[in-house]
């Protein structure tokens, strides 16, 4: 039986242009498993096991990242090429948390000429290589080289400032006190290159939760995760 390749992606038309790089014969051996949403993908998961996947990270339903969560699960080993629009440090940290030991993947960006992608794509599926699309190396040197990066402390902090929590809620949240919280913050704002002078037509939360937009440190999926993380906390009681 042939070995599946699981493809992930909701639009149609990038659908198409990544099922054209394996018409040729030298994939015969393997089958195409294409879904247009992590859910669906999700639930085919629950009885394959594929070594192989290439997944968008904006997805309708389960995102990129917790598709290939669960691909990881079934086989450390697997490789993955996440093929997205977006360059954000976000995601790139948030896939660096779940690669396993054995694990491989790529990161491709969709504006990736066809020729350069189908080498990427047999690059990390086929041999084992770690590929990092140069625009999102780029960016992700250029954020380096401007300022230090967050710590992870000051990742949750940042989320949950943007998420326009209380630093009384998220000290409770973390564990600290508020004025940890509000030095957490500064340190975060300074981070960001935050270094204009803050004058009355600027508001110090709003604009540090700008910057981390600005500058790719938070998203619609880092938000989300810290939004489950607060209700789960708000219904504790504590």
């Amino acid at each position: 039986m042939a070995s599946p390749i699981l493809i992930v992606e909701d639009d149609p038309f990038h659908l198409k242009f990544i099922e054209d790089q394996f018409s040729d014969d030298a994939f015969a051996e393997y089958r195409l498993e294409c879904f247009e949403s992590g859910d669906l993908a999700h639930d085919w998961l629950r009885q394959n096991k594929p070594n192989r996947a290439i997944i968008d990270l904006n997805l309708p339903g389960k995102n990129g990242v917790e598709v290939a969560t669960r691909v990881w699960q079934k086989d450390p080993s697997a490789s993955v090429v996440f093929w997205s629009n977006f360059s954000d440090p976000a995601y790139v940290r948030a896939i660096a948390k779940i690669v396993p030991e054995h694990g491989n993947f790529g990161y491709i960006l969709k504006t990736m000429a066809a020729e350069k992608l189908q080498r990427s794509l047999k690059g990390v599926l086929f041999d084992g290589l770690r590929i990092i699309d140069s625009e999102v190396q780029g960016f992700i040197n250029r954020r380096n080289a401007r300022r230090a990066q967050l710590n992870p402390v000051e990742i949750e902090v940042l989320n949950l400032i943007a998420l326009g929590i209380t630093d009384r809620a998220i000290s409770a949240i973390i564990g600290t006190s508020q004025r940890t919280i509000q030095a957490t913050a500064t340190s975060i704002f300074d981070k960001l290159g935050g270094d204009e002078e803050m004058t009355d037509t600027l508001n110090k939360r709003s604009r540090l939760v700008a910057l981390a937009l600005m500058e790719g440190e938070i998203n619609r999926d880092t938000l989300l995760e810290h939004e489950t993380r607060r209700s789960v906390f708000a219904k504790s009681g504590k």
